[in-house]
């Protein structure tokens, strides 16, 4: 089953390339005009002019914005020994905007950018220097002046030692298979989302060894297939390759790191702090999410006080405070048991008058609307008591009104005490005057938008490091919030305020905090109210379940807070969690049999790695699944995949028999990438009863 939140893409389809109409460069149109008298074969040519124009691409430096994402991620370290590094762009055509190659146009499908992968010891000397000394260096090979270069542009070198640049820099021929497109397609094969590039890097990393990234270019640098290394023949001397973007990350010597050891590894818990060895009153606060925080008094005096945020992993069993609060004093409660303060209700209350104070846009917003609803209402109770019908649009304006509207911003929904006469005099949110841009305040608000992190997690303890913890929102929290926000602006009192307020739904989630989210950008997520598993195998996680009966919860916000913290929050009871991996982000890797030995099972023409030799029946006709294997992986002793070898011993192995190409079609870096592609992957993670 797809997941709810990503349900439109069906098929990812890989192309060769994506050139672009025209190349960077600088191009001369010219123009030679005739004149010729009608009835005659005589034409004179006019004066000749010519235009020259310039197209401006990427040359030396590359925009942040335009990498999607890497793999492996920045500064992880995982189980990558099998993996072949790679990057995404966001501009699909930027690959190809140039040429690897002075005059060999046959190679059409070449990149201009390498990936090239050093490890330990053989990271390069990183320099930054301007355009203009790296010519005047000559050690630019290639190099082409255009119209728009920048002499003094800033640019990142490394400096690599001609034999190892030798060992490790893919040929011509195999840059014809180390970039790609992939697109997204929906149910009718039609393109949906970004098209974007992938560029492989052709060397596997060593385990046990950090790794440094580069991706450069070779513009140019290929002369009659060969690299043009300069003029000496000396190993140890030092080629010069401008970088335009580099990573660093580690590879480890056991087999942990990939996408499902990263998640099984999570430490699963509710969101709070640490429990273990503590006792009394202390344990039953800390359990329901409490954090005991230093609180100066209002008079100075210094004590230490209670407080938990909107996530907690209990109901917190106070009685509701008396909304709306005058002052965040209100909303003090004090417990006699340990003789400290609850400042929780009266910190959200007070954030909610702060956050609205700052945003000065809506703060004068809100000011004029309920000052003139609150004059509308009096106009209407002065027409009431003369019997006088309401000019006009005044007719649905009634004494209650503001109150109804508050209902509707404070819990997005109609009170519950309205009756169906009540609430079909009440006109909808998007018609009922509230200005948009108070109505968007409050939407954001009830997301959890702009709150502050500590606010959420006021503890570092109760988040650690590889770890998810569940949460329920606390309703209460979130109506002091809310109330603070609204306290802004003309006094007026809604006549149901101190009724106990409609909740929506129960709403819980869960904060992720791991590597697993660099690693795979993106990350789909399925949430389920059913058990659908037995909370007590396998810690919580296991990675079989079929759901294709079950309805997933509805997904109410799904946010990176930082690239290694995902909130998520659903509306319903969460007790199961599948994780998959995002379409567009899938790796790109080769596998090992039992002795270590690398090689490849191939895919067929459904996209399918068949792995054994079992027989599937169908209208009783036995049909042999084909296993089809490159073993060995041609590469060297660096560790360097000869790429072009690898995607013939492909071509033989897939012979005409799999229909994976289709009639006049020749294979291409499009079909090598679907077989050197991981397929995706899927986890379940089952919150058990003492977690929430």
């Amino acid at each position: 089953m797809a997941p709810a939140n990503h349900l439109l893409v069906k098929k990812i389809k890989f192309q060769q390339f994506h050139k672009p109409s025209l190349e960077s460069g600088d191009y001369t149109i010219n123009i030679t005009p005739t004149f010729s008298i009608a009835g005659t074969t005589k034409t004179t040519p006019l004066l000749e002019t010519n235009k020259n124009f310039s197209i401006h691409g990427d040359r030396f430096t590359l925009a942040r914005t335009d990498v999607h994402a890497v793999y492996p991620p920045p500064g992880s370290f995982g189980d990558y020994d099998t993996v072949l590094p790679h990057i995404i762009l966001n501009r699909s055509t930027l690959p190809w905007e140039r040429e690897p190659y002075e005059s060999m146009p046959n190679k059409n499908a070449a990149s201009w950018l390498v990936l090239l992968l050093f490890s330990g010891a053989e990271k390069p000397t990183e320099k930054t220097t301007t355009l203009k000394k790296l010519i005047n260096s000559k050690k630019l090979n290639g190099y082409v002046t255009e119209s728009s270069d920048d002499l003094t542009e800033k640019i990142n070198t490394i400096e690599v030692e001609q034999q190892l640049l030798k060992s490790i820099l893919p040929s011509l021929d195999d840059l014809e298979y180390l970039s790609h497109i992939r697109l997204n397609l929906d149910e009718n094969k039609h393109p949906i989302g970004e098209e974007r590039a992938t560029i492989l890097c052709n060397r596997l990393p060593s385990p046990g060894s950090g790794a440094s990234m580069h991706l450069v270019s070779v513009e140019n640098r290929f002369e009659k297939g060969e690299f043009n290394y300069g003029t000496s023949v000396n190993k140890k001397d030092l080629v010069t390759l401008v970088s335009l973007y580099s990573w660093n990350f580690a590879s480890k010597t056991d087999e942990k790191g990939n996408f499902e050891d990263l998640l099984k590894d999570l430490k699963v818990a509710p969101l709070r702090s640490p429990i273990k060895g503590k006792k009394g009153d202390a344990l039953s606060f800390l359990k329901k999410g409490f954090i005991p925080l230093r609180h100066e008094m209002r008079y100075g005096q210094k004590t230490v006080s209670w407080y938990h945020g909107p996530l907690a992993p209990a109901v917190i069993n106070w009685p509701a405070p008396p909304l709306p609060a005058t002052s965040a004093d209100k909303l003090l409660h004090y417990n006699k048991g340990n003789g400290l303060f609850d400042v929780s209700y009266a910190a959200a209350w007070e954030l909610g008058r702060k956050l609205a104070l700052e945003d000065t846009k809506f703060s004068m917003a809100l000011f004029h609307w309920k000052k003139e609803m609150k004059l509308k209402e009096l106009t209407a109770v002065q027409m009431m008591a003369l019997n006088t019908p309401i000019p006009g649009s005044m007719e649905v304006f009634d004494t209650s009104f503001l109150g109804k509207a508050e209902d509707l911003l404070l819990h997005g929904v109609l009170h519950e005490t309205l009756t169906k006469k009540e609430v079909d005099s009440v006109i909808p949110p998007v018609n009922s005057g509230i200005p948009p841009i108070v109505e968007n305040f409050f939407y954001q608000l009830r997301r959890l938008e702009g709150i502050p992190f500590n606010y959420l997690v006021p503890d570092d303890t109760m988040l650690p490091q590889e770890s998810i913890r569940f949460f329920r929102l606390d309703h209460i929290w979130m109506d002091c919030l809310l109330d603070g926000a609204y306290s802004l602006g003309a006094d007026a009192k809604s006549s149901t305020a101190n009724k106990t307020p409609k909740y929506g739904p129960e709403v819980t989630g869960f904060l992720l905090r791991s590597e697993v989210l660099k690693g795979w950008p993106g990350l789909l997520i399925n949430a389920y109210q059913e058990e659908l598993l037995d909370p007590t195998k396998s810690d919580g996680l296991t990675n079989e379940q079929d759901t294709e009966a079950k309805t997933p919860l509805t997904l109410i916000r799904k946010d990176y807070l930082s690239d290694d913290l995902l909130l998520v929050i659903f509306e319903g009871d969460l007790h199961t969690v599948d994780f998959f991996t995002a379409e567009d982000t899938l790796h790109f890797g080769v596998e090992k049999n039992g002795e270590g030995q690398f090689l490849q099972h191939l895919r067929n023409n459904d996209g399918h790695k068949p792995t054994d030799d079992k027989k599937t029946t169908d209208d009783k006709k036995i049909t042999a699944i084909t296993v089809r294997t490159v073993e060995p992986i041609p590469f060297n002793e660096n560790r360097v995949i000869n790429i072009n070898l690898l995607a013939t011993d492909i071509k033989i192995k897939l012979g005409s028999d799999w229909l994976i190409l289709k009639k006049g079609e020749t294979f291409c870096s499009a079909h090598f990438a679907l077989q050197m592609m991981e397929g995706a992957e899927k986890l379940r993670i089952v919150r058990t009863n003492d977690q929430l």
